[in-house]
């Protein structure tokens, strides 16, 4: 899987929780990684695996942590 596209979907995530944490606060954009340049990407074969791997074992239907 291209890292970069791992890295793009982390700082997604990283600037939701930063967003749900207060308008007041600034996101430091130059820490960003650079935008990937994967193409036909889609939800069943890059993200739904790396959801199943790394989250779902704490925030599925069998546990849903914070």
């Amino acid at each position: 899987m291209n890292k970069h596209f791992i890295a793009c979907i982390g700082a997604a995530l990283a600037i939701s929780l930063v967003n749900t944490q207060g308008a007041d606060k600034k996101v430091d954009v130059s820490k960003l990684p650079t935008a990937s340049d994967a193409k036909n990407v889609t939800y069943a074969g890059e993200i739904k695996p790396i959801f199943e791997k790394s989250c779902i074992k704490c925030h599925g239907p069998e546990k849903q942590k914070g």
